[in-house]
């Protein structure tokens, strides 16, 4: 059985990670959340979650989680060779600054299939911003449209934060089944 550890920054909108966790589980397949501290700029104690989580499990692993826990888990692809990433709101740069890559740095090198789930109007990086960039071949990016980094649309789209917690909860499930 496939165990998905997924981890987020503690002051993430948690209803977003826990329904998506939620949906997972419900589809029968083993999860194990981590949080992570937003105020800690020391990606090895990050780090530091994602293997404490993983204690005592056996199996194939998908590694992957929100923001700056999609960063830390493909950071450490190489390290624990999960079979799959699994990225909600991928930091691919800092906020509204699309020239600082830091997200996209740690994407680069991850070898493994890769689901991307990210708003079309991500601060992190946009649709428009991705589109530029050379993203590994293993990775696809479901796009939800007019959703900002915790995939909330603005009212005038005609989506609702809650279709797209689905969307994305149903793309996860369907990446995972397919590993």
């Amino acid at each position: 059985m496939t165990t998905v550890v997924l981890a987020s920054p503690i002051e993430a909108v948690p209803s977003l990670m826990a329904a998506i966790g939620a949906a997972i589980a419900t589809a029968g397949i083993a999860i194990r959340s981590v949080d992570l501290d937003p105020r800690c700029s020391n990606d090895a104690v990050q780090e530091q979650g994602f293997k404490a989580a993983l204690a005592g499990v056996s199996g194939p692993v998908i590694l992957g989680g929100f923001s700056l826990g999609g960063r830390i888990a493909a950071r450490l692809c190489a390290e624990l060779s999960p079979v799959a990433l699994l990225c909600f709101g991928y930091p691919f740069h800092a906020p509204r600054r699309p020239s600082a890559r830091h997200g996209l740095e740690a994407l680069s090198r991850v070898r493994v299939p890769t689901l991307i789930v990210q708003g079309t109007r991500d601060s992190h990086g946009s649709e428009a911003d991705v589109r530029g960039y050379s993203l590994p071949d293993a990775a696809q990016v479901v796009w939800l449209r007019d959703g900002n980094h915790r995939f909330v649309p603005r009212e005038r789209s005609g989506y609702t934060h809650d279709q797209h917690i689905a969307a994305a909860g149903a793309a996860a499930i369907t990446f995972i089944r397919g590993r």
